[in-house]
């Protein structure tokens, strides 16, 4: 009922969600993180503190804590390509997301240490499309149990070592174009199909009329040739003539210009569509194959 764009995803996905990490670059609207930022999650997700070790009983060290280490810069440059892959996926899918803002779920030493006091992290989440999703109600987490974020997890009262996240969400209708406004589009898509049909077949009626004359075969064959016990007579293909060269050359020219032309106006055209349009048009046709192949390529009744 709600369509396949609208989602709940939920889950321990093991990190923050915070400007640098790649479950941020999920979230609908997450501003460009800073070059800091992005060095801090990408270090916390190689667990690079933990290289750092544990200081305990050393007074001198504990007085000098040792700076954490920084990722390399190849580290840098592979979580940067992570980072762009999960901000563009969303925008690829079409799937606006939203963060249920949960608390912290997870408490333990530390990264590295073996002794307190305990971190907190918030680890679990939920995410979920809005448009269509109302976010009503969540379960508290961690900042409810302030004895737990002390002693940690698992302890006597929690077994896991995370404590569960939820939610509740109001539904409401998925929008979708009125039966005006779809009709007017599928009439935009039927006249650049045609008018894109009508100049590739203008085009090719054009070079047909310009092809030359095929040349005449020559009649003379290869004088025979021995090989072995058989004798075969080869006839060689006669060479177009310069003037099927020039044309063969243009056909292929003009045939490659307008065939770039025409992905640039579907191009344009799904550039174009507004959210609902463009879920629409993903009812009748595979928008990426329509862009690269034109026409032919629809699916289902268009004329509901």
């Amino acid at each position: 009922r709600l369509g396949t764009r609208e989602i709940v995803l939920a889950g321990d996905l093991n990190t923050e969600c915070l400007p640098g990490s790649c479950v941020a670059a999920f979230v609908d609207g997450t501003r460009k993180p800073t070059a800091d930022e992005m060095a801090k999650e990408c270090a916390s997700a190689l667990r690079l503190a933990s290289s750092v070790g544990d200081t305990e009983g050393d007074d001198a060290a504990k007085t000098q804590s040792p700076a954490l280490p920084e990722p390399s810069k190849t580290q840098l440059e592979e979580w940067e390509v992570l980072w762009q892959s999960a901000c563009k996926s969303t925008k690829e899918h079409r799937i606006s997301l939203s963060h249920v803002p949960t608390g912290a779920t997870r408490a333990a030493y530390d990264h590295g240490k073996s002794h307190g006091p305990c971190v907190s992290w918030r680890l679990d989440h939920i995410l979920y499309t809005a448009r269509s999703l109302t976010l009503k109600q969540r379960w508290t987490a961690l900042e409810a149990d302030p004895d737990a974020a002390t002693s940690g997890l698992p302890n006597g009262t929690h077994p896991s070592d995370h404590l569960p996240v939820s939610a509740v969400f109001q539904t409401s209708p998925v929008p979708r174009l009125g039966a005006e406004e779809r009709q007017t589009l599928l009439d935009r898509l039927a006249a650049l199909d045609a008018k894109q049909a009508a100049e590739s077949a203008g085009l090719d009626e054009e070079l047909t009329k310009l092809e030359p004359a095929p040349a005449e075969a020559a009649e003379a064959a290869e004088p025979a040739a021995e090989t072995g016990k058989n004798k075969r007579n080869k006839k060689k293909r006669p060479r177009p003539s310069d003037e099927t060269i020039a044309w063969i050359q243009e056909k292929r020219r003009r045939g490659k210009e307008l065939k770039t032309k025409h992905v640039e106006e579907r191009e344009a055209f799904m550039r174009n569509l507004d959210e609902l349009e463009h879920d629409e048009i993903d009812k009748i046709l595979s928008p990426a194959l329509w862009v690269e192949k034109g026409s032919h390529i629809t699916a289902g009744n268009n004329s509901k």
